[in-house]
């Protein structure tokens, strides 16, 4: 097969606007690393693989470079909605694409329409309110019915952005100044959300028939409340792959994380984070509809890797589920 590989134009992209941006060379580094990976790998197999440049031409860019399929890798490194923002242009231009469609990018990026599905499936997630919308007295009114400790979070950003130990709030004068803060640094309203005090894990899942779940990795924040973005970039949480669970959790966790995939639509891989109550029972935080693979720096690496699935083998795995929905050539 021809298949197309998203590239990131660092010029378009020191042009878009949004939280996402401040960290913008560090993500680029991650895309390029994470695309000659994927390109080495599909290659490999036999596929000839060409680079298309995402920016204004992206739909001009996709009809001439006539390709089979894009293996999506495109996070949107200047602007994370535009992860969702290209999927939609990629079914526009009716090119078949791994991983999930735009609905499923759209309502994985926004923490509480995901959370709203998972509430009607019956998923457990921490209880919530969506500043959106609401007065700001019925906001802290609603909060407080939740009752202290509170998390606040962005609502529309990914990877901990925005997020250090004052997102923890046990008073309201820590929650009014966790949401003003996060109330001017982001267009949207901020998330605020039961914090769980227990164990932090994450778990991955490619689809198959039957999908196959992949050890669950736990991580040690060594005594920080969070999973902040500074601790993901620096690598000071310790991780357990797999975690040391108990089977009934495991495997509970397991069905849980193909469920909240499934609510958000997503297709291919996708990886679940949860976090435990004081009980010691998992809730679902968030879905990543786009996981990503860059070896020796992402979570679904990490985790395939300890199911004896090397980097190659994951590529492939992707790449094959993303093949049944090609056209009968």
């Amino acid at each position: 097969m021809r298949i197309g590989i998203l590239a990131a134009d660092e010029s378009w992209e020191r042009g878009r606007t949004g939280p996402a941006a401040v960290h913008l060379a560090h993500s680029l580094e991650r895309l390029e690393k994470t695309n000659e990976a994927v390109a080495a790998a599909l290659a490999a197999m036999g596929h000839e693989t060409v680079e298309i440049a995402v920016d204004a031409s992206l739909v001009a860019r996709l009809a001439a470079a006539e390709v089979d399929l894009v293996f999506d890798t495109y996070f949107g490194p200047g602007r994370r909605r535009d992860q969702a923002a290209v999927a939609a242009l990629l079914e526009f231009a009716g090119i078949p694409f791994t991983g999930g469609g735009a609905a499923c990018h759209y309502l994985g990026l926004s923490k509480p329409q995901s959370k709203r599905l998972f509430q009607a499936g019956g998923i457990p997630t921490p209880p919530f309110v969506d500043a959106a919308g609401l007065p700001v007295a019925a906001v802290f009114e609603a909060a407080a019915a939740i009752g202290f400790p509170l998390i606040v979070k962005t609502s529309a950003e990914g990877e901990g952005i925005g997020m250090d130990e004052r997102s923890v709030a046990r008073t309201p004068g820590e929650l009014r100044r966790a949401v003003d803060r996060l109330a001017g640094a982001f267009a949207e309203p901020p998330l605020i959300e039961r914090f769980l005090p227990g164990r932090e894990f994450t778990v991955g899942v490619l689809d198959a028939e039957p999908p196959v779940v992949l050890p669950i990795l736990e991580l040690e924040l060594g005594g920080a409340a969070i999973y902040s973005y500074d601790a993901k970039v620096s690598g000071s949480a310790a991780e357990r792959c797999p975690a040391p669970l108990e089977e009934p959790v495991a495997r509970a966790m397991g069905e849980l994380a193909v469920r909240a995939g499934r609510a958000v639509e997503c297709r291919d891989c996708w990886r679940v984070d949860f976090r435990m109550d004081a009980a010691g029972s998992p809730l679902v935080l968030e879905v990543n509809t786009l996981p990503g693979l860059m070896p020796g720096y992402s979570d679904l690496p990490k985790t395939a890797e300890a199911a004896g699935i090397d980097h190659a083998g994951l590529v492939a795995a992707i790449l094959a589920s993303a093949a049944r929905r090609l056209p009968e050539r």
